[in-house]
């Protein structure tokens, strides 16, 4: 089964706003998949000092939150 016999199979199931989403952006899903380069580190981080930021968050003071990041 190839690309286009799926999405027709499933463009009318309930999953057709999903496949809707993969389609639009299928050129990049390729490239996620077959580039071994990601952003994942940097994401990561990223999430971790928004979590501090929200657990600090009017509770505490610029210094501190660098106490807590550092």
């Amino acid at each position: 089964m190839n690309y286009q016999t799926l999405s027709k199979k499933y463009r009318e199931s309930r999953v057709k706003g999903f496949i809707g989403g993969i389609e639009k952006d299928i050129a990049l899903i390729k490239n996620a998949i077959s580039l071994p380069n990601s952003s994942g580190f940097v994401e990561g981080n990223n999430n971790k000092f928004k979590l501090i930021k929200r657990i600090l968050y009017g509770r505490s003071n610029f210094v501190d939150l660098f106490r807590k990041c550092y």
